[in-house]
């Protein structure tokens, strides 16, 4: 099984830049400053992938979508780091975007 691993600061960039695009999959900050990450596993097996985002808001949360499954809800810890391992499975992709937070 083949292994992407993603790190990334995200102080760097500017909303809507692309921060880190592979062939397979890009990381970009979209205008209104939230995350945006995508991978696609174009294989015939499946693929694991690391995603390390640092310098986040702490307790950001991320919306996971795998192709053909239930999303799912993920956060960032206290010190603002998102670290988590996805298995794609062949042929499918995977969303991940940062969930806008409700201001009080």
């Amino acid at each position: 099984m083949k292994e992407k691993s993603i790190v990334l600061n995200m102080m760097q960039g500017e909303p809507g830049d692309i921060l880190e695009k592979g062939r397979y999959y890009a990381v970009k900050k979209q205008l209104d400053g939230l995350i945006h990450a995508d991978y696609c596993n174009s294989s015939q097996e499946d693929a694991a992938l690391k995603l390390t985002l640092t310098a986040l808001d702490p307790h950001a949360e991320f919306i996971i979508h795998v192709q053909r499954q239930e999303p799912y809800k993920l956060r960032a810890n206290a010190a603002g780091i998102f670290e988590s391992r996805f298995l794609v499975p062949a042929g499918r992709r995977i969303d991940i975007d940062e969930e806008k937070k409700e201001t009080k």
